[in-house]
């Protein structure tokens, strides 16, 4: 078969393509819900104080929450292409679903990154630099920044998967 020929793509690109943004919309929702306010009480303070966790506090979670959401917009273009042209999908297209696969999983492998580390210092600190930790005070704030790293996570890996799906379709194409 020719490379400029048109073929079917795999049912499995579209599966994909939904639990991708399945995965984004809730890991957004996660975040956007992950506020969390407490009365801490202090042996320095006569009565307790009332401190807040929020995720607009974080840059990190802040880009966390726009690369998302331009994953979860690229998860829903592409699903609809490929909804359109799941019977007869040039090589072409094939390549263009690979580049922009592969870019949506780089910023979201990044944005995860980020996120990684703003989690794991909320939960361990840093006693070099006097920074506490904060999971032990904002529990449900912690969770929530947790479940939404492992949902990007995943996100990541099902582009990631979609790379490998493209490039091996072009593949069996090309021989």
């Amino acid at each position: 078969m020719e490379s400029t020929e048109k073929a079917a793509l795999p049912p499995t690109n579209l599966a994909l393509r939904l639990a991708m943004v399945s995965t984004a919309a809730v890991s957004l929702a996660v975040v956007l819900s992950s506020n969390q306010k407490k009365l801490v009480s202090s042996p320095l303070l006569s009565s307790p104080a009332a401190y807040e966790a929020k995720f607009t506090y974080s840059s990190a979670i802040i880009y966390s929450l726009a690369a998302t959401a331009a994953g979860l917009l690229h998860g829903v273009l592409t699903a609809a292409v490929v909804f359109f042209r799941r019977k007869a999908a040039p090589s072409r297209l094939l390549l263009q679903l690979a580049f922009a696969d592969a870019l949506a999983a780089a910023v979201m492998g990044s944005a995860t990154g980020a996120l990684s580390a703003i989690g794991y210092l909320a939960l361990r600190g840093n006693s070099h630099v006097g920074w506490s930790r904060v999971c032990n005070i904002f529990d449900k704030y912690c969770w929530h920044v947790g479940i939404t790293i492992v949902l990007s996570l995943a996100a990541t890996w099902i582009l990631l998967a979609l790379v490998l799906s493209s490039t091996y379709s072009l593949h069996r194409r090309c021989r």
